[in-house]
C-alpha cells in the first residue's frame, strides 16, 4: 500500500512485476490520472466503471 498513490508511476510497475498494488491519494486529481494511467493494465476495470 502507497498512501500517496501519485500518478500511479508505483502501480503501474507493481502490475508489470505481477504485484499487487494499493494506492490512495486524497487528491482527485491524482486519483483521475492514476485511474487513467492504470485501467488498461488492468483485466475487469473500465474507466466509465466508476465515473473516472
Amino acid at each position: 500500500m502507497r498512501t500517496t498513490g501519485g500518478a500511479g508511476t508505483t502501480g503501474l510497475a507493481a502490475l508489470h512485476l505481477g504485484r499487487r498494488y494499493l494506492g490512495v491519494d486524497i487528491s482527485p486529481a491524482f486519483h483521475d490520472e492514476a485511474l487513467h494511467r492504470l485501467a488498461p493494465h488492468l483485466p475487469h476495470h473500465t474507466p466509465s466503471e466508476d465515473g473516472g
